[in-house]
């Protein structure tokens, strides 16, 4: 638990890092987070989070019903934690940067070649439509683009299934009243609602 806590809180700053030396194009805003309480059990439940994220001496904060509608721009919230380690990026720029990172590092990328089997038998060996790969080490990290194939088991997938839309950019002076320091945002009920703002000025809901 305690090395998992410790990843966890180390995750942003790996992320932040990783844009800076690969100078990836993904505008990266650090700005915090902001954990919405949607119904007052949602703001008990963040006042518990925030007692133990103080005991770890976690840069957090927790936000009042006025100071939450203050960074939100809405009154709808019962308060909010702040998380200042945290941010947003655009995921798709970002999951790209990485990828050109990595070839500039001698990785090597084959894209529409999926696995059709993967056996074991001292090294690993991954048959494709192209061609046959084999390799000493094999991280199988497809989440919900995975498909099955033959030869090797794999855990079920339990699948979440999430939406996002985006607004045109939205005018003045109402874009500077919602979210005014640009922090990513995610609410506590049971059903998540995410939203943030992009560098177009677009409200982004998911």
């Amino acid at each position: 638990g305690e090395r998992l806590n410790t990843a966890l809180a180390a995750g942003p700053g790996r992320v932040f890092d990783l844009i800076d030396r690969f100078d990836i194009q993904c505008e990266p805003v650090r700005n915090g987070t902001l954990h919405c309480a949607h119904s007052a059990p949602g703001l008990a439940d963040l006042q518990n989070r925030y007692s133990q994220q103080q005991a770890r001496q976690a840069p957090v904060q927790i936000l009042d019903i006025k100071s939450a509608a203050q960074a939100i721009g809405s009154n709808k919230f019962h308060g909010a934690l702040k998380d200042h380690r945290a941010g947003t990026v655009q995921p798709l720029g970002y999951a790209m940067g990485l990828a050109r990172a990595a070839q500039q590092a001698g990785a090597r990328l084959h894209e529409h070649s999926p696995a059709d089997a993967i056996f074991h038998d001292g090294d690993w060996r991954i048959e494709t439509p192209l061609g046959k790969v084999t390799a000493r080490n094999l991280l199988i990290a497809t989440n919900a683009y995975h498909q099955d194939f033959n030869g090797l088991k794999t855990d079920p997938i339990v699948p979440v299934h999430f939406f996002q839309l985006a607004t045109r950019p939205l005018p003045e002076p109402l874009g500077a009243e919602i979210l005014p320091n640009n922090e990513g945002c995610w609410d506590t009920g049971l059903i998540m609602t995410s939203f943030r703002k992009d560098q177009a000025g677009r409200f982004i809901l998911g």
